[in-house]
């Protein structure tokens, strides 16, 4: 015991051990930092790779909707109809002994329901326009409609519908900064009409070039704006004319012009990570 102690107490080869203390703890101190540095490189270089995949997808995006836009004020998918009513009426005394007063009659003769312009032959709607109509149309009219779709052969387009696009972004697409598309991968893009017969929902999948970077899905679920104008022509004088109710008789044609226009806008959209 005592000679243990002894040595506790010697000084003969304090240094080197105290050196050979300071080297393993500056080894153990270098190992910790690289591991940090590499740590850190490799994050960093993970975090730049998916910010270019998210500027990808969100600038093919972006391109997209601006499309979109133009699409709807300057080519818009719309469709018109016209609903023509026809009409007769006449004055009828009330009591034909004495007649003295008279009561306005009236009766259809003709209704008619037509697209303007209507299809040539060998034409169709395509898928927006035919569900325009189906939701669009009064229920007053519905009967002529069915009629119209058997007589000009209308008929449902198919409810697949898919694209694909290969995006890539340049200094046309990027005009405030022409050195970004550099940074930007290729986007692959499939677009999509609605998964529910009878909207009007557009549906876009979006992606980096290699298939995992930020998928998005993009839905708009789609609007009809709708704008009616109606025309009435009168034959015979004024049916509200009582002074002249005892000889009047005419007809009253009454046009009315319904036009359906859809459009997709930012507010509508719903984004979410596939």
């Amino acid at each position: 015991m005592k000679h243990i102690y002894e040595k506790l107490k010697s000084s003969c080869g304090a240094s080197m051990i105290f050196a050979l203390l300071i080297f393993v703890m500056c080894v153990l101190a270098g190992t910790v930092a690289l591991s940090a540095a590499s740590a850190n490189v490799g994050r960093y270089t993970h975090l730049v790779q998916e910010q270019r995949q998210y500027f990808s997808v969100a600038s093919a995006l972006e391109l997209f909707q601006s499309q979109l836009k133009d699409r709807v004020e300057t080519n818009p998918i719309k469709v018109t109809v016209k609903y023509v009513e026809e009409e007769k009426w006449w004055y009828e005394p009330d009591d034909p002994t004495t007649p003295t007063t008279y009561t306005l009659h009236s009766e259809p003769t003709k209704q008619t329901l037509e697209l303007v312009p209507a299809l040539s032959a060998g034409e169709t709607l395509d898928y927006y326009q035919y569900q325009l109509l189906e939701n669009c149309i009064p229920a007053e009219w519905q009967a002529d409609w069915d009629d119209l779709k058997t007589t000009a052969g209308i008929v449902p387009s198919p409810l697949s519908f898919e694209e694909k696009y290969k995006v890539h972004l340049d200094e046309s697409t990027c005009t405030d900064s022409p050195s970004l598309p550099e940074s930007l991968y290729p986007v692959d893009v499939t677009v999509k009409n609605g998964a529910d017969d009878g909207n009007y929902t557009l549906e876009m999948h979006l992606t980096t070039e290699n298939g995992d970077g930020y998928p998005l899905k993009v839905v708009w679920t789609g609007e009809a704006d709708t704008d009616t104008k109606t025309e009435t022509v009168t034959t015979g004088g004024d049916p509200s004319d009582p002074l002249a109710a005892h000889d009047s008789e005419g007809t009253r044609t009454t046009t009315t012009t319904l036009t359906c226009t859809l459009r997709w806008s930012e507010e509508d959209r719903v984004i979410t990570f596939e």
